[in-house]
């Protein structure tokens, strides 16, 4: 996390208990957090470190996405998104990774899945599904 970074150790630390503790938009960030020399984040390296903060946790909740989340008579709610940018920054055309996920309403747990080869077809939908949530 710290190899090759320009921030210290320290000032990432800081960066860290800010986005944590849910400060997450850009100019709070800028007025919050001042190295010791009064010099501000550029708002380049806020979107770095907040995009790297994103994939550490969806990283984390993929892998412990292993059992099935819900059961009989619970509702879990479904949707796919695509991570990534959009080509060339302009129009709705986005080169990334389809992710599916769910929740459960009743017990709040999670599930969250990349989609095999990055096809979000109906088959590959079905299959993670099922994979994931509990139909018993």
């Amino acid at each position: 996390m710290f190899e090759g970074s320009k921030l210290s150790v320290g000032d990432v630390l800081h960066f860290m208990v800010l986005y944590l503790g849910g400060c997450t938009a850009y100019e709070r960030i800028q007025h919050e957090w001042v190295d010791v020399r009064g010099k501000m984040l550029s708002k380049e390296t806020i979107y770095d470190w907040l995009t790297y903060f994103r994939e550490i946790q969806l990283e984390e909740l993929i892998r412990n996405s292993t059992g099935k989340t819900g059961s009989s008579g619970y509702k879990v709610e479904i949707d796919e998104s695509k991570f990534g940018k959009r080509k060339y920054n302009r129009g709705r055309v986005i080169e990334g990774q389809w992710v599916v996920g769910g929740i459960c309403r009743e017990t709040k747990e999670i599930f969250v899945s990349l989609c095999p080869d990055n096809k979000c077809d109906s088959t590959t939908l079905l299959s993670i599904i099922e994979q994931h949530v509990d139909s018993a």
